[in-house]
């Protein structure tokens, strides 16, 4: 699907997506507002920048995505998701950042054991309470989890290397869990 091939169709509600579809470029559904329903294709690997920003759809599996591009779900309307250890393996820093900002419904992120990083921004400004970080993460991003107000709770698993600046700023933690083999807070 083409760069904002359907960039602002406030009425668009439905997308069915086809099977062998491998490429949603940059902004293809960016500011679709009544966008309520997407099922993706168990093909896609690669999402632009911005395509699903400011969507009302509330789950969205990247089981089988590779690359995703910047702030591909901020704003949107997204409740949960579910990243697989193929996520973002391919994905250089600099293009996968901001990725669910703003996304204010987002409460439920699940991160399977081999997902490799948790890019600069990821998930900050969402409502998710509660966050396990498997060991597998290396690295949690610069403002990771920055202004997540209902954050309460992070597990970070044994694995995990480095927790950059701010990751966890402005954040309503309660409870942290550091294993010993972060070497660089």
């Amino acid at each position: 699907i083409g760069a904002g091939a359907f960039d602002n169709f406030q009425k668009l509600e439905e997308v069915v997506l086809p099977e062998g579809l491998k490429t949603i470029k940059d902004s293809a559904f960016f500011k679709c507002n009544g966008l309520k329903k997407i099922k993706p294709p168990t093909s896609l690997r690669t999402i632009g920048g911005s395509t699903f920003s400011e969507t009302e759809f509330n789950a969205f599996s990247l089981e089988r995505v590779k690359k995703i591009g910047n702030m591909c779900f901020s704003g949107s309307k997204i409740k949960e998701v579910y990243i697989s250890k193929e996520t973002l393996k391919a994905s250089p820093l600099k293009n996968d950042s901001l990725v669910f900002m703003g996304s204010k419904k987002l409460k439920k992120v699940t991160l399977q054991n081999g997902v490799k990083k948790i890019s600069y921004g990821m998930f900050k400004e969402t409502s998710v309470k509660f966050i396990t970080i498997p060991g597998s993460i290396k690295n949690i991003g610069e403002r990771a989890f920055a202004n997540c107000k209902k954050l309460q709770k992070a597990t970070i698993n044994e694995g995990v290397k480095k927790i950059s600046k701010d990751a966890f700023s402005n954040t309503a933690l309660e409870e942290i869990t550091i294993p010993s083999t972060v070497t660089e807070l």
